[in-house]
């Protein structure tokens, strides 16, 4: 995040992720509700990715009747873009790369999908999708053999 430095504006949306996130494992999400820009959703999850212990950001609000949820990961696990596709790509526009990705669908598809549209429900509804994609996709343990290491 070099060069973006936390205005007021940025400090508020911070403030109203951290009320309404929710945490499981390293996995953090949070729905801020109407945002007026989508580039503070993508800060937001920027932002949080640099918390100890968090491998997973996943940061939503609401743009002109549009849900916009970014995604960041460390890199190293799971594929942020396919964790996109996988939940949002029928409803609108979704994809990404292994650390990064963006959805962007109409709340109405979101509501028909996944039910309310409103703060905890939707942090909750995002932090389940997240674990259970993240469990479905766990690589088996790498197994050593004692004697060769």
């Amino acid at each position: 995040m070099e060069g973006a430095e936390i205005t007021h504006e940025r400090l508020e949306f911070v403030m109203k992720a951290l009320e309404a996130g929710k945490r499981e494992d390293q996995v953090f999400c949070a729905f801020m509700g109407q945002t007026p820009r989508e580039d503070l959703i993508a800060y937001v999850a920027d932002f949080f990715l640099q918390m100890e212990d968090i491998r997973w950001t996943i940061v939503g609000g609401v743009v002109n009747d549009m849900l916009v949820v970014s995604v960041r990961n460390l890199g190293y696990s799971r594929n942020a873009g396919e964790w996109a596709r996988q939940f949002f790509s029928a409803m609108g526009s979704a994809g990404g790369h292994r650390s990064m990705a963006k959805a962007v669908v109409p709340v109405a598809a979101f509501r028909a999908q996944y039910g309310a549209v409103e703060g905890p429900l939707v942090s909750q509804r995002l932090l389940d999708l997240t674990v259970h994609f993240l469990r479905e996709h766990q690589a088996p343990e790498k197994r050593r053999d004692p004697v060769r290491g």
